[in-house]
């Protein structure tokens, strides 16, 4: 709602003519032709204070014209003068070569405490252009509203530093796991209006979806009053980049994959991968696969490009090379994945004697044979006497020695010997199917 400002107001002028003082410009309604105010040394100004900062917008000059004179009395050109100390002034609108008996113009808003009618030299009255005199002085307009918020939150994280509604700028890091956020502003005045990132928002309710890049994301937030200028807020979501793979995969040099032990999941950093003793590969390929936008991968300082494959010459057997992937982003904590890559030792059978019907070759897992002896005695020998044996008879574990002994079922036992390379990373099974008649 817009108020005349001026009315009831004590203006002061730069001069008059006694008893035409300036108070007569803002005492209410024009009630008779000597209601006004008068000079005759121009330049000449009115001034009032209106005693509090507010915005206008609107001035009316009622000439005399208005008070019962000619025409001829009215104005011929005024200007709107606005300050915030009284000393320093600005033009706000102006007219020139009147004849109306009023004026009343409007202009955008302006913040002010002071206003003057400014009067140049030979502008004055028509009738008397070094003479100036005028009836009525208004300038309408009223305080300013709110452009403040009362609480600022985003989704992603805590803002920094802690709200205040005069601190328009704030930021907060999260990690690269989060790839967006939404804001929350309350106005103060519930009647301004709300933009967040450019959108129309609610005051209270989240904002859309913003997406986050990695790196800095400034997102506006504008609140428009009803009166006064757009106060901008802003935050700056830092999106923390990411030292961490997606994927890291092996294949040797004859295409075969090779499993990595454990499992690869991102948070796990080390692993194994066991070559089979018997393999004939050469070369191991591990492929690395960045999640970061500007991370960067190395092996003992040298780079590695995300997404292909890293060679690694495979040890003789019993050997081991370990190869750290460190992974680097601005910012941000590396990580290291290494990958032990070891040469299994043997995991075969040298020799299995002492089984009826059973001739034995170590790369050969399946055996069938029928036997008469109350007793099967066999003597078990690994290649490598540092493997791990296990073994089943029908299903029930037996410990491992070299000389194995127990008594058949009549009809169908199965013996089972399970052999695993020292390292963990091969293993071969042997099943003997033997019936007892």
């Amino acid at each position: 709602m817009s108020n005349n400002l001026t009315n009831g107001k004590l203006p002061t002028a730069s001069s008059c003519v006694l008893p035409y003082v300036a108070s007569r410009t803002t005492d209410g309604a024009i009630t008779a032709p000597q209601d006004r105010w008068l000079t005759t040394t121009l330049p000449a100004a009115v001034m009032v204070d209106l005693q509090s900062v507010y915005y206008v917008n609107r001035w009316v000059v009622s000439n005399l014209g208005a008070a019962q004179w000619q025409n001829t009395y009215n104005m011929k050109g005024y200007s709107l003068q606005c300050s915030l100390d009284s000393q320093n002034w600005w033009t706000v609108d102006s007219v020139s070569n009147n004849t109306a008996s009023a004026t009343d113009r409007t202009f955008p808003p302006v913040l002010t405490r002071f206003v003057r009618l400014y009067i140049a030299s030979n502008s004055g009255m028509a009738i008397h252009p070094t003479y100036a005199s005028i009836a009525r002085f208004e300038v309408w307009g009223d305080l300013p509203t709110s452009g403040y918020l009362t609480s600022l939150a985003i989704s992603a994280g805590a803002l920094t530093p802690t709200f205040s509604k005069t601190t328009y700028a704030y930021s907060s890091t999260v990690g690269f796991n989060v790839a967006s956020t939404t804001v929350t502003a309350v106005l103060e005045d519930a009647n301004a209006q709300l933009k967040i990132n450019g959108v129309a928002a609610v005051s209270g309710q989240p904002s859309n979806n913003i997406p986050l890049a990695v790196g800095n994301n400034t997102i506006p937030i504008q609140v428009t009053p009803q009166l006064g200028p757009v106060q901008p807020y802003t935050v700056t979501v830092i999106r923390s980049d990411s030292t961490r793979l997606t994927s890291l995969t092996a294949r040797d040099n004859l295409n075969n994959p090779i499993s990595l032990k454990p499992s690869f999941d991102s948070n796990t950093t080390l692993y194994n991968v066991c070559i089979p003793q018997d393999s004939t590969a050469t070369v191991l390929n591990i492929t690395p696969v960045k999640e970061g936008v500007n991370a960067t991968i190395a092996v003992n300082g040298t780079a590695v490009t995300s997404g292909t494959p890293w060679p690694v010459t495979i040890p003789a057997v019993g050997g081991s090379v370990s190869v750290p992937f460190k992974v680097l982003a601005p910012q941000v904590a590396d990580t290291t994945y290494t990958v032990n890559v070891v040469k299994a030792t043997s995991a075969y059978l040298q020799s299995v004697t002492g089984i009826p019907g059973v001739n034995f070759v170590k790369t050969t897992y399946d055996y069938t044979t029928s036997v008469t002896v109350p007793k099967v005695k066999a003597t078990v020998i690994p290649e490598d006497t540092s493997a791990a044996i296990e073994v089943t008879v029908n299903g029930t574990s037996i410990p491992y020695t070299q000389s194995l002994s127990f008594t058949p079922n009549i009809g169908l036992n199965e013996l089972v010997i399970k052999v695993t390379s020292s390292f963990g990373g091969d293993s071969r099974t042997y099943a003997f199917h033997i019936t007892k008649s």
